[in-house]
């Protein structure tokens, strides 16, 4: 077999967790700008550091927006599939890294085939765009950091199609071949 290098961003859709915890977080930048505000007037000693504590939440708030804007990336290179996270498109987190190999199950979302091997999963994690995506949706189990996790992600078609030779026979079903 050739070697084979693959990747592909992909962004994660806001849902209504998202949005909540942003109205929270402006919420709270307002509360704490006004608090501060009462608080220079009452001790005057402060009133020195008003300025510097206002530009702290603000900044504090700007930075906390940019950790919604989360991508996800998946590098396929030969056997080893590794998935990262990437925070406001400038720090980025491994979360999954595994030999397609040593995958036990994998399948496409709402299969029922192999569910003795999905039900016995102890973590489940979720590095897909969310709901409505342009690709469709896939799982699998495989073993990382000594936990059996049910890892969703949404790999485009040329990942897919380079994904699926390296899986072991029996790992997946034959609809998909």
């Amino acid at each position: 077999m050739k070697d084979v290098f693959k990747e592909q961003l992909v962004k994660r859709r806001p849902h209504i967790k998202t949005t909540m915890a942003k109205a929270g977080l402006l919420t709270a930048a307002i509360f704490l700008m006004l608090l501060t505000m009462i608080l220079v007037q009452f001790v005057q000693a402060l009133s020195i550091f008003f300025p510097l504590l206002l530009v702290g939440i603000i900044f504090g708030t700007y930075v906390m927006f940019r950790r919604f804007n989360i991508e996800y990336e998946y590098v396929l290179t030969n056997n080893e599939l590794d998935i990262d996270i990437i925070y406001g498109k400038s720090r980025r987190k491994r979360v999954f890294s595994a030999n397609v190999r040593d995958f036990d199950a994998f399948r496409k979302i709402g299969q029922t085939d192999m569910e003795h091997s999905f039900s016995g999963a102890t973590t489940r994690a979720d590095f897909s765009g969310g709901p409505g995506g342009t690709f469709a949706q896939y799982e699998f189990v495989a073993t990382y950091n000594a936990k059996r996790m049910r890892i969703i992600f949404e790999p485009n078609t040329d990942l897919l199609s380079s994904l699926i030779p390296h899986l072991k026979r029996g790992t997946y079903p034959a609809s998909l071949r």
